[in-house]
């Protein structure tokens, strides 16, 4: 391949010389001078004049070239250029939070891989785009499995089933390295979003054998027995004692606590996004 040594200047202009070695190495590698042109066009002019912060953009391209030679150089094409440029186009809203950069660096270097040329899509850098931080680290609860249990408050009335409220859902186990520190925390917000992204459904009444012992000790967190002594129609609950008691109002006399089992699983398209995010 034949480089232009005005173009190669240009690079220089905006990649830091150690990372553009990275890129670069051997200089007549074509897909490594593909992704710095890519870089280049769209950060190019806006490093030029201040529009973003040029150690954020150094960054990102350090961490895709590091991941890029990490590839092996049979499995390196340049079949994605379109998917690369739209990553490095939507990276730019994202570029201030360090988990998310780092995620659009694992997404554009493996758009340089063969191994996922068939998993891949342009709508990924799109989801990513929309993700606020703690949506994104609660995508990490999904990089070794493609459930988690859930569970959800449902209050009723023993003389009659058919009135019932759920109080509250979504329910996961915050998992510790001590079983003793595990702590349950409400996702309603960040599942909420990745559901309408089609990243992963909610399953209630059914789960995963596997969930059975997180859903063992969700239940356990949750003080039912607290719950159904102030359960008289108009009471405050103090699930989460960091927190302000909430004023519960209801029509009906509900005298029972249940637990409603669940499980949080990926869709297909979420099982090829986690995966080329988190590869």
């Amino acid at each position: 391949m034949s480089v232009d040594p005005n173009q190669i200047k240009d690079l220089e202009q905006v990649i830091p010389k150690s990372t553009l070695e990275l890129l670069l190495n051997p200089i007549a590698q074509e897909i490594g001078y593909s992704l710095g042109g890519l870089y280049y066009a769209i950060f190019g002019k806006l490093i030029r004049y201040g529009a973003v912060k040029k150690a954020e953009t150094d960054a990102l391209i350090k961490q895709v070239s590091e991941k890029y030679t990490q590839i092996p150089e049979e499995r390196r094409t340049d079949a994605n250029k379109g998917l690369i440029f739209k990553a490095f186009e939507d990276s730019r809203y994202s570029l201030s939070s360090e988990e998310l950069r780092n995620l659009f660096a694992n997404l554009i270097a493996n758009s340089t891989d063969s191994k996922y040329l068939n998993k891949n899509s342009p709508y990924f850098s799109t989801v990513l785009k929309n993700l606020s931080v703690n949506e994104a680290l609660f995508l990490n609860k999904f990089k070794y499995t493609q459930s988690i249990a859930i569970t959800k408050v449902r209050f009723t009335d023993s003389k009659d089933r058919q009135f019932f409220t759920d109080y509250k859902q979504d329910y996961v186990l915050n998992k510790n390295d001590n079983p003793k520190k595990e702590t349950v925390s409400i996702y309603s917000k960040e599942i909420d979003t990745l559901e309408s992204l089609g990243i992963v459904r909610r399953k209630y009444g059914q789960f995963n054998n596997s969930e059975r012992n997180d859903l063992s000790k969700i239940k356990k967190h949750i003080n039912n027995k607290h719950l159904e002594k102030n359960l008289n129609g108009h009471f405050e609950l103090d699930i989460n004692s960091k927190k302000r008691p909430e004023i519960f109002l209801t029509q009906h006399q509900y005298d029972t606590v249940n637990i409603i089992p669940g499980s949080l699983e990926l869709t297909e398209l979420g099982q090829s996004f986690v995966e080329i995010i988190f590869a």
